[in-house]
């Protein structure tokens, strides 16, 4: 499993996310993000899956 797709799963899992606040914390357009948590692409840059890393450390992430 990739990293976007493990992300993609932590963060679906997790309903109590605000994918607005995770947006704006991985630096990220906020419909851009909409896409990609709802499958709608795969796209996601390198620097938005570092980023979301690092909020989601905090989470649980590893």
């Amino acid at each position: 499993m990739s990293n976007s797709e493990k992300l993609r799963k932590f963060i679906q899992n997790r309903k109590a996310f605000n994918n607005s606040y995770l947006a704006r914390e991985s630096h990220w357009d906020k419909l851009e993000f909409s896409r990609w948590i709802r499958n709608k692409t795969d796209v996601i840059p390198q620097r938005v899956i570092e980023n979301l890393v690092q909020v989601l450390k905090p989470y649980g992430y590893v």
